[in-house]
């Protein structure tokens, strides 16, 4: 069968696939559950580990490793499994239907794909084989590992190029900051043409330009937040060198929203007829009071909330008449208060709420 492994190498999604004979296991085996090398029975040389040394981006690597089979019984290998999608084995079918021989020795050709990477990376391959007996089911599976790697020395670095801000309260903060750098190393002349983040709550700022590094300011707005989210954001630089012309530095955050809603719309079809009265419950993480509610004027939208009560809960009511002449899609916006328990400063937290009516007859 074909093999996939999924993998992520230098933020950038691979799919790597080898061809290999379908595995099998005893009852409650598990390939984590297979001892590695168990003697010594299909050694590789050089210890099974090769070092590429200095190498640059973009660069594809090759090495190759011989097997040799120090058994009584010959060997046959069933699968290969790598760590990451930049090292395959470059092998054909072959290599899986061939017995070999009880001293035999076989080529074992490893590449290795630099693709964006900086700095110093690490990848194994796992070769699984079994004796051969007429009957397999008797064989058990081993494995033995290569491993390969390289430091590679980029156009530039950028450190990090994931920046996890961690855990954000939606009721102590609305804005978050890190900072990254990017560093001139292969290149002679850096030129940053463009810094563009994938969405408007991300922003940055030049702080700091010393002969090679640039260092930058991260700040991340979650006033606009309103649910809890894992949230993940790029920034996108765009450069002048030739071999990594662009690259993504990744920014992420655990956001936790002090205000849960239960609807971020109110949609109602052209069945439900005549006057419409639909319900938003909104609940916080401390005592609230719903101060406003922001729409445009619509003679056919009305909207009725207890702007005195302070509370954890509270209900907007929406009354909607009959559409004839057009649909309604009406932006609301809710502004509520929240008072932290103790001396905490209060929050004001915006919700936007779409009403949407579909009139008689669509």
């Amino acid at each position: 069968m074909i093999e996939y492994i999924y993998t992520n190498f230098c933020n950038e999604k691979i799919f790597v696939f080898f061809y290999c004979l379908l595995l099998t296991f005893e009852s409650g085996c598990s390939r984590s559950d297979i001892p590695s090398n168990l003697g010594d029975k299909l050694v590789i040389s050089e210890s099974g580990f090769h070092d590429f040394g200095i190498v640059g981006q973009k660069e594809t690597l090759r090495h190759n490793f011989i097997l040799t089979n120090k058994s009584q019984i010959p060997l046959r290998i069933v699968g290969l499994e790598s760590s990451c999608g930049c090292t395959v084995a470059d092998t054909g079918k072959d290599f899986f239907n061939s017995a070999i021989k009880t001293n035999e020795k076989i080529d074992f050709p490893v590449v290795f794909s630099t693709g964006t990477g900086q700095g110093k990376i690490a990848a194994t391959i796992a070769v699984y084989y079994q004796q051969v007996f007429e009957d397999p089911s008797i064989a058990p599976l081993r494995k033995s590992l290569v491993e390969v790697i390289a430091t590679i020395k980029p156009d530039y670095q950028i450190e990090p190029y994931v920046i996890d801000l961690g855990k954000v309260n939606g009721l102590e903060v609305q804005k978050v900051y890190s900072k990254f750098s990017i560093i001139t190393d292969q290149l002679e002349t850096l030129d940053i043409k463009e810094i563009r983040p994938s969405t408007d709550a991300i922003t940055t700022k030049l702080i700091s330009h010393n002969g090679s590094k640039y260092e930058y300011e991260i700040s991340l707005d979650v006033t606009s937040f309103v649910e809890s989210q894992e949230f993940n954001g790029n920034i996108i630089i765009e450069t002048n060198s030739k071999l990594i012309p662009q690259k993504l530095v990744k920014v992420c955050a655990n956001y936790n929203a002090p205000i849960s809603v239960t609807a971020s719309s109110v949609i109602i079809s052209s069945e439900e007829a005549g006057n419409v009265e639909k319900q938003i419950l909104i609940s916080t993480s401390v005592p609230s009071q719903l101060a406003e509610v922001e729409t445009l004027p619509n003679r056919f939208v009305r909207v009725s909330f207890d702007a005195e009560e302070i509370s954890k809960n509270h209900t907007v009511n929406f009354f909607v008449e009959p559409c004839l002449d057009a649909d309604i899609d009406e932006k609301i916006v809710l502004n509520v208060t929240l008072f932290p328990i103790g001396e905490g400063k209060s929050v004001n937290k915006i919700i936007p709420i779409t009403m949407f009516r579909f009139r008689k007859g669509k």
